[in-house]
Protein backbone atom coordinates (compact mmCIF):
# COMPACT_ATOMS: atom_id res chain seq x y z
CA UNK A 1 0.00 0.00 0.00
CA UNK A 2 1.40 3.38 -1.03
CA UNK A 3 2.08 5.98 1.64
CA UNK A 4 -0.06 9.12 1.41
CA UNK A 5 1.69 12.09 -0.09
CA UNK A 6 3.50 14.25 2.48
CA UNK A 7 1.23 17.20 1.71
CA UNK A 8 -1.89 15.15 2.54
CA UNK A 9 -0.37 14.01 5.86
CA UNK A 10 0.58 17.56 6.74
CA UNK A 11 -2.90 18.84 5.95
CA UNK A 12 -4.49 16.07 8.03
CA UNK A 13 -2.27 16.87 11.02
CA UNK A 14 -3.01 20.57 10.64
CA UNK A 15 -6.75 19.88 10.52
CA UNK A 16 -6.59 17.68 13.63
CA UNK A 17 -4.52 20.28 15.47
CA UNK A 18 -7.01 22.99 14.50
CA UNK A 19 -9.95 20.94 15.76
CA UNK A 20 -8.12 20.20 19.03
CA UNK A 21 -7.23 23.88 19.46
CA UNK A 22 -10.83 24.90 18.77
CA UNK A 23 -12.14 22.36 21.32
CA UNK A 24 -9.66 23.68 23.90
CA UNK A 25 -10.93 27.21 23.30
CA UNK A 26 -14.52 26.02 23.71
CA UNK A 27 -13.61 24.18 26.92
CA UNK A 28 -11.91 27.29 28.32
CA UNK A 29 -14.94 29.42 27.43
CA UNK A 30 -17.27 26.81 28.96
CA UNK A 31 -15.31 26.82 32.22
CA UNK A 32 -15.48 30.60 32.37
CA UNK A 33 -19.23 30.52 31.74
CA UNK A 34 -19.74 27.67 34.22
CA UNK A 35 -18.01 29.54 37.04
CA UNK A 36 -20.07 32.67 36.41
CA UNK A 37 -23.27 30.67 35.95
CA UNK A 38 -22.96 29.20 39.46
CA UNK A 39 -24.59 32.43 40.67
CA UNK A 40 -27.61 32.08 38.38
CA UNK A 41 -27.81 28.29 38.47
CA UNK A 42 -27.01 26.98 41.98
CA UNK A 43 -27.76 23.43 40.75
CA UNK A 44 -24.46 23.59 38.83
CA UNK A 45 -22.70 23.43 42.20
CA UNK A 46 -23.52 19.75 42.60
CA UNK A 47 -22.02 19.00 39.20
CA UNK A 48 -18.79 20.61 40.37
CA UNK A 49 -18.70 18.58 43.58
CA UNK A 50 -19.08 15.02 42.23
CA UNK A 51 -17.41 12.48 39.95
CA UNK A 52 -18.71 9.16 38.55
CA UNK A 53 -18.13 6.05 40.65
CA UNK A 54 -18.82 2.42 39.69
CA UNK A 55 -19.82 1.36 43.20
CA UNK A 56 -21.90 4.39 44.26
CA UNK A 57 -22.88 5.78 40.80
CA UNK A 58 -21.17 9.02 41.86
CA UNK A 59 -19.21 10.29 44.83
CA UNK A 60 -17.91 13.58 46.18
CA UNK A 61 -14.85 14.73 44.28
CA UNK A 62 -11.83 14.74 46.62
CA UNK A 63 -10.17 18.08 47.27
CA UNK A 64 -12.78 20.38 45.72
CA UNK A 65 -13.63 23.64 47.51
CA UNK A 66 -16.17 26.37 46.71
CA UNK A 67 -16.34 29.58 48.72
CA UNK A 68 -19.56 31.50 49.33
CA UNK A 69 -21.66 29.10 47.26
CA UNK A 70 -25.25 30.11 46.58
CA UNK A 71 -27.78 27.53 47.78
CA UNK A 72 -31.53 27.71 47.14
CA UNK A 73 -34.32 25.84 48.89
CA UNK A 74 -37.88 25.60 47.58
CA UNK A 75 -41.46 25.38 48.82
CA UNK A 76 -44.04 22.79 47.81
CA UNK A 77 -44.62 24.58 44.50
CA UNK A 78 -40.86 24.63 43.77
CA UNK A 79 -40.66 28.37 44.32
CA UNK A 80 -37.36 29.49 45.91
CA UNK A 81 -38.02 30.49 49.50
CA UNK A 82 -34.61 30.36 51.15
CA UNK A 83 -31.31 31.61 49.77
CA UNK A 84 -28.14 30.74 51.65
CA UNK A 85 -24.42 31.35 51.30
CA UNK A 86 -22.12 28.58 52.48
CA UNK A 87 -18.54 27.44 51.99
CA UNK A 88 -18.34 23.87 50.70
CA UNK A 89 -15.14 21.83 50.95
CA UNK A 90 -14.50 18.13 50.34
CA UNK A 91 -11.43 16.58 51.92
CA UNK A 92 -8.88 14.42 50.14
CA UNK A 93 -10.84 11.23 50.93
CA UNK A 94 -14.13 12.54 49.50
CA UNK A 95 -15.97 13.58 52.67
CA UNK A 96 -17.50 16.94 53.57
CA UNK A 97 -15.34 17.10 56.66
CA UNK A 98 -11.89 17.94 57.91
CA UNK A 99 -8.92 15.81 56.92
CA UNK A 100 -8.46 12.64 58.94
CA UNK A 101 -5.99 9.76 58.91
CA UNK A 102 -6.16 6.12 59.92
CA UNK A 103 -7.59 5.83 63.40
CA UNK A 104 -4.89 6.25 66.06
CA UNK A 105 -4.85 3.81 69.00
CA UNK A 106 -7.34 4.68 71.71
CA UNK A 107 -9.43 6.97 69.47
CA UNK A 108 -13.12 6.21 68.93
CA UNK A 109 -14.71 7.07 65.62
CA UNK A 110 -18.31 7.58 64.45
CA UNK A 111 -19.35 7.91 60.81
CA UNK A 112 -22.71 9.42 59.82
CA UNK A 113 -23.94 8.15 56.45
CA UNK A 114 -26.96 9.49 54.60
CA UNK A 115 -28.16 11.73 51.80
CA UNK A 116 -28.40 15.53 51.57
CA UNK A 117 -29.98 15.70 55.03
CA UNK A 118 -26.68 14.51 56.51
CA UNK A 119 -24.49 16.23 53.90
CA UNK A 120 -26.32 19.45 54.88
CA UNK A 121 -25.49 22.01 52.21
CA UNK A 122 -27.99 24.36 53.87
CA UNK A 123 -25.65 25.03 56.83
CA UNK A 124 -21.93 25.42 57.44
CA UNK A 125 -20.11 22.10 57.82
CA UNK A 126 -19.56 22.70 61.53
CA UNK A 127 -23.33 23.16 62.06
CA UNK A 128 -24.39 19.87 60.43
CA UNK A 129 -25.57 17.33 62.99
CA UNK A 130 -22.45 15.09 62.77
CA UNK A 131 -20.15 17.92 63.89
CA UNK A 132 -22.65 19.15 66.49
CA UNK A 133 -22.73 15.60 67.84
CA UNK A 134 -18.94 15.54 67.95
CA UNK A 135 -18.92 18.65 70.15
CA UNK A 136 -21.66 17.25 72.38
CA UNK A 137 -19.50 14.15 72.92
CA UNK A 138 -16.87 16.43 74.40
CA UNK A 139 -13.88 15.06 72.54
CA UNK A 140 -14.62 11.42 73.35
CA UNK A 141 -14.94 10.47 69.68
CA UNK A 142 -14.36 11.75 66.17
CA UNK A 143 -17.61 12.13 64.24
CA UNK A 144 -17.23 12.25 60.46
CA UNK A 145 -19.85 13.41 57.98
CA UNK A 146 -20.15 10.78 55.23
CA UNK A 147 -23.41 12.11 53.75
CA UNK A 148 -23.75 12.68 50.00
CA UNK A 149 -26.61 14.57 48.39
CA UNK A 150 -28.96 12.50 46.24
CA UNK A 151 -27.91 9.15 47.70
CA UNK A 152 -30.21 6.15 48.02
CA UNK A 153 -29.80 3.11 50.28
CA UNK A 154 -27.99 1.31 47.46
CA UNK A 155 -25.44 4.10 47.23
CA UNK A 156 -25.08 4.31 51.01
CA UNK A 157 -24.35 0.58 51.03
CA UNK A 158 -21.49 1.19 48.60
CA UNK A 159 -20.29 4.10 50.71
CA UNK A 160 -20.40 1.96 53.86
CA UNK A 161 -18.04 -0.58 52.28
CA UNK A 162 -15.51 2.26 51.92
CA UNK A 163 -16.20 3.74 55.37
CA UNK A 164 -15.52 0.44 57.12
CA UNK A 165 -11.93 0.71 55.95
CA UNK A 166 -11.50 3.69 58.28
CA UNK A 167 -12.27 1.53 61.35
CA UNK A 168 -15.42 3.14 62.77
CA UNK A 169 -16.72 2.08 66.16
CA UNK A 170 -20.24 3.28 65.37
CA UNK A 171 -22.07 4.16 62.16
CA UNK A 172 -25.23 6.24 62.07
CA UNK A 173 -27.24 5.41 58.94
CA UNK A 174 -29.74 8.11 58.02
CA UNK A 175 -32.48 6.67 55.82
CA UNK A 176 -32.46 8.55 52.48
CA UNK A 177 -35.63 10.15 51.15
CA UNK A 178 -34.18 9.77 47.64
CA UNK A 179 -35.22 6.12 47.56
CA UNK A 180 -38.64 7.38 46.56
CA UNK A 181 -37.35 9.63 43.79
CA UNK A 182 -38.25 8.83 40.19
CA UNK A 183 -35.76 8.35 37.38
CA UNK A 184 -35.62 6.68 33.98
CA UNK A 185 -34.15 3.48 35.47
CA UNK A 186 -33.83 2.10 39.02
CA UNK A 187 -30.56 2.61 40.86
CA UNK A 188 -29.63 -1.07 40.63
CA UNK A 189 -29.16 -0.70 36.86
CA UNK A 190 -26.64 2.10 37.31
CA UNK A 191 -24.30 0.45 39.82
CA UNK A 192 -21.29 -1.47 38.53
CA UNK A 193 -21.00 0.29 35.20
CA UNK A 194 -17.57 1.19 33.86
CA UNK A 195 -16.87 4.84 34.65
CA UNK A 196 -13.53 5.42 32.90
CA UNK A 197 -14.94 7.38 29.94
CA UNK A 198 -17.68 8.95 32.09
CA UNK A 199 -15.11 10.21 34.59
CA UNK A 200 -13.07 11.74 31.77
CA UNK A 201 -16.09 13.42 30.17
CA UNK A 202 -17.31 14.57 33.58
CA UNK A 203 -14.21 16.78 33.87
CA UNK A 204 -15.32 18.71 30.79
CA UNK A 205 -17.56 21.73 31.34
CA UNK A 206 -18.23 21.82 27.59
CA UNK A 207 -19.66 18.30 27.73
CA UNK A 208 -21.79 19.24 30.74
CA UNK A 209 -23.26 22.34 29.08
CA UNK A 210 -23.92 20.51 25.82
CA UNK A 211 -25.60 17.69 27.75
CA UNK A 212 -27.88 20.14 29.51
CA UNK A 213 -28.68 21.91 26.25
CA UNK A 214 -29.64 18.66 24.52
CA UNK A 215 -31.51 17.33 27.54
CA UNK A 216 -29.14 14.49 28.45
CA UNK A 217 -28.80 15.48 32.12
CA UNK A 218 -31.45 16.32 34.63
CA UNK A 219 -33.94 14.02 32.91
CA UNK A 220 -36.53 12.38 35.15
CA UNK A 221 -38.57 9.26 34.55
CA UNK A 222 -41.38 7.33 36.16
CA UNK A 223 -39.41 4.56 37.88
CA UNK A 224 -39.02 4.55 41.67
CA UNK A 225 -35.28 4.54 42.35
CA UNK A 226 -35.37 2.00 45.19
CA UNK A 227 -38.52 0.07 46.05
CA UNK A 228 -39.32 -0.68 49.72
CA UNK A 229 -38.38 -4.36 49.43
CA UNK A 230 -35.03 -3.43 47.83
CA UNK A 231 -34.46 -0.87 50.54
CA UNK A 232 -34.93 -3.50 53.23
CA UNK A 233 -32.36 -5.74 51.52
CA UNK A 234 -29.84 -2.89 51.39
CA UNK A 235 -30.34 -2.11 55.09
CA UNK A 236 -29.91 -5.78 55.96
CA UNK A 237 -26.68 -5.93 53.96
CA UNK A 238 -25.41 -2.88 55.86
CA UNK A 239 -26.34 -4.39 59.22
CA UNK A 240 -24.63 -7.66 58.30
CA UNK A 241 -21.45 -5.94 57.16
CA UNK A 242 -21.25 -3.96 60.40
CA UNK A 243 -21.93 -7.02 62.56
CA UNK A 244 -19.11 -8.89 60.81
CA UNK A 245 -16.72 -6.00 61.57
CA UNK A 246 -17.93 -5.52 65.16
CA UNK A 247 -19.31 -2.05 64.36
CA UNK A 248 -22.39 -0.75 66.20
CA UNK A 249 -25.22 0.67 64.07
CA UNK A 250 -27.88 3.30 64.74
CA UNK A 251 -30.69 3.91 62.24
CA UNK A 252 -31.91 7.50 61.87
CA UNK A 253 -35.22 8.03 60.09
CA UNK A 254 -35.76 11.66 59.02
CA UNK A 255 -38.71 13.97 59.52
CA UNK A 256 -40.54 15.06 56.39
CA UNK A 257 -43.21 17.59 55.50
CA UNK A 258 -46.19 15.88 53.80
CA UNK A 259 -46.08 18.14 50.74
CA UNK A 260 -44.88 17.95 47.15
CA UNK A 261 -47.80 15.81 45.88
CA UNK A 262 -45.77 14.49 42.94
CA UNK A 263 -43.06 13.21 45.32
CA UNK A 264 -43.53 9.69 46.63
CA UNK A 265 -41.69 9.66 49.94
CA UNK A 266 -44.65 10.70 52.14
CA UNK A 267 -46.71 7.93 50.49
CA UNK A 268 -44.06 5.21 50.73
CA UNK A 269 -42.71 6.31 54.11
CA UNK A 270 -44.66 3.70 56.15
CA UNK A 271 -43.35 0.87 53.95
CA UNK A 272 -39.75 2.10 54.14
CA UNK A 273 -40.00 2.54 57.91
CA UNK A 274 -41.55 -0.91 58.35
CA UNK A 275 -38.66 -2.56 56.49
CA UNK A 276 -36.12 -0.58 58.50
CA UNK A 277 -37.71 -1.62 61.80
CA UNK A 278 -37.73 -5.27 60.70
CA UNK A 279 -34.00 -5.14 60.03
CA UNK A 280 -33.41 -3.27 63.28
CA UNK A 281 -35.29 -5.91 65.27
CA UNK A 282 -33.33 -8.74 63.67
CA UNK A 283 -29.93 -7.14 64.30
CA UNK A 284 -30.73 -5.38 67.60
CA UNK A 285 -30.27 -1.89 66.15
CA UNK A 286 -31.69 1.23 67.78
CA UNK A 287 -34.03 3.30 65.60
CA UNK A 288 -34.49 7.04 66.04
CA UNK A 289 -37.55 8.27 64.14
CA UNK A 290 -37.29 12.07 64.14
CA UNK A 291 -40.80 12.72 62.81
CA UNK A 292 -42.65 12.92 66.12
CA UNK A 293 -39.88 14.76 67.97
CA UNK A 294 -39.54 17.48 65.34
CA UNK A 295 -43.32 17.76 64.92
CA UNK A 296 -43.62 18.43 68.65
CA UNK A 297 -41.01 21.18 68.38
CA UNK A 298 -42.50 22.62 65.17
CA UNK A 299 -41.46 21.34 61.76
CA UNK A 300 -41.74 24.75 60.10
CA UNK A 301 -39.04 26.16 62.38
CA UNK A 302 -36.71 23.16 62.00
CA UNK A 303 -36.91 22.43 58.25
CA UNK A 304 -35.92 24.81 55.47
CA UNK A 305 -38.04 22.88 52.96
CA UNK A 306 -39.71 19.46 52.95
CA UNK A 307 -36.90 17.58 54.72
CA UNK A 308 -33.66 19.56 55.05
CA UNK A 309 -32.81 20.89 58.48
CA UNK A 310 -32.20 24.38 59.75
CA UNK A 311 -29.24 25.00 62.04
CA UNK A 312 -31.54 24.44 65.01
CA UNK A 313 -32.93 21.31 63.37
CA UNK A 314 -29.43 19.88 63.10
CA UNK A 315 -28.85 20.64 66.77
CA UNK A 316 -32.05 18.83 67.73
CA UNK A 317 -31.05 15.75 65.71
CA UNK A 318 -27.59 15.72 67.31
CA UNK A 319 -29.10 15.94 70.80
CA UNK A 320 -31.50 13.09 69.98
CA UNK A 321 -28.60 10.94 68.78
CA UNK A 322 -26.33 11.69 71.74
CA UNK A 323 -27.63 9.08 74.26
CA UNK A 324 -27.68 6.29 71.66
CA UNK A 325 -24.19 7.11 70.41
CA UNK A 326 -22.81 7.34 73.93
CA UNK A 327 -24.21 3.93 74.74
CA UNK A 328 -22.89 2.43 71.51
CA UNK A 329 -19.43 3.80 72.32
CA UNK A 330 -19.47 2.07 75.68
CA UNK A 331 -21.49 4.42 77.85
CA UNK A 332 -18.63 6.70 78.83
Amino acid sequence: MEKPPPKFASKLLLALASVLFFLCLLEAASRLYFNRALERHPEYLRELLVEPDSRCIYRLRPGVSVKDARVLKFDRYFRPTVELRVDVSVNSKGFRDEEFSRKPPGVKRVFCLGDSITYAEEVAARDAYPKVLERLLGGKAEVINAGVFGYSTLQILGRLEEVLGYEPDVVVIQFPVNNAGREAVPDRELVGRSVGLSRLLHKSRLFFLLSRFFGRTGRRGDVIRVQPEESRAHLEAMAKLCRERGVKVIFLFPAHQPWQPEYDFPVLRPQYLRGLRQVAARYNIEVLDMQRKLEELGLDALLVDDCHLTKEGHRQVAEALLPAVREALGGD
